[in-house]
């Protein structure tokens, strides 16, 4: 009997994700079984609880996709959760009075309620804090090594140097259009990850903390390309 490949488990924030990177990383690391949870919203707000733990809510999330699956948490290899910044790191006079409401921009954000803009910020900023010096997530005694990456401003920016906000069609259009481009030339996207235009120079500390200065959360980039360094191909 042929021996069941562990899973690389991705956490996003919604279906785009997938189809914009599944195949990918399925070919690239194709000795895993990769699976995407679509956890749906933003994981580190809407997951997490004002004080409660950002760890918690992400394993927790992370066993609720393992129960409706055919693996358990011993059949993970590792938990990668890709998230979109949308400016979380950016100081509170960033965000500004708009009566048009929400946009984002290269150096701040308008928002017609701006208290609810930076209460988000907060509760994003500081889940994210935590979740960067996370290296594992355990569950009955295992622990599964994690890691989370990131899109900024969001994946249509990163990937499309879209800045203005798009409808959900939209983006299933330009993540589907993602996935044609490179669905046979996989050492064409590992390239444009790796490149200038999208990626953010350093290791997995440096590329967070340059993230954290000022308004970079709100400026185009990507770390992802660190996961695909890894890959098998």
């Amino acid at each position: 009997m042929a021996k069941s490949k562990r899973v690389m488990l991705v956490v996003v924030e919604g279906p785009t994700d997938e189809t914009a990177f599944g195949y990918l990383l399925e070919k690239l690391f194709a000795s895993k079984r990769v699976a995407f949870d679509i956890v749906g919203g933003d994981t580190t707000t809407a997951v997490l609880p004002s004080g409660g733990s950002a760890q918690n809510e992400v394993r927790k999330a992370v066993i609720a996709h393992i129960d409706r699956s055919l693996y358990t948490w011993r059949d993970l290899d590792r938990i990668v959760q890709i998230v979109d910044l949308d400016g979380a790191f950016v100081d509170d006079e960033a965000v500004v009075a708009c009566e048009d409401g929400l946009t984002y921009e290269l150096d701040c954000i308008r928002a017609a309620d701006v208290d609810s803009i930076r209460d988000r910020n907060r509760r994003k900023s500081l889940a994210l804090r935590k979740l960067i010096g996370t290296s594992d997530l355990k569950y009955k005694n295992k622990a599964v090594p994690y890691r989370v990456y990131f899109m900024a401003r969001n994946l249509e920016h990163a990937l499309h140097n879209v800045m203005e906000s798009v409808d959900a069609g939209e983006k299933e259009r330009l993540a589907r259009e993602f996935q044609r481009r490179y669905i046979n030339d996989l050492s064409g996207f590992v390239k444009y990850m790796h490149s200038e235009d999208v990626a953010v120079a350093g290791g997995y500390a440096e590329t967070w903390g340059a993230v954290r200065e000022g308004t970079a959360s709100l400026h185009r980039g990507s770390n992802l390309h660190l996961l695909l360094e890894e890959s098998e191909v």
